[in-house]
């Protein structure tokens, strides 16, 4: 029991981090439009689509972009 509770400890930890140097799941979600633009705005001749589905009025899954 004590392994287990180190480890979650750690793994908790290691989210933290992550989310503090990263952001949220939902901010990175917000930002994929915006970046993908900036991605294309310093090269032209990149094509970039993505695909997502919403679950209802105000939420979505992120597919994968190209």
């Amino acid at each position: 029991m004590g392994m287990d509770s180190f480890y979650y400890k750690a793994w908790m930890t290691k989210q933290k981090i992550l989310e503090r140097l990263f952001g949220t799941y939902e901010e990175s979600f917000q930002n994929l439009p915006r970046t993908l633009l900036v991605i294309k705005d310093l090269n032209s001749r990149i094509i970039i689509t993505w695909d997502h589905k919403m679950l209802d009025g105000n939420k979505a899954i992120f597919e994968k972009a190209f």
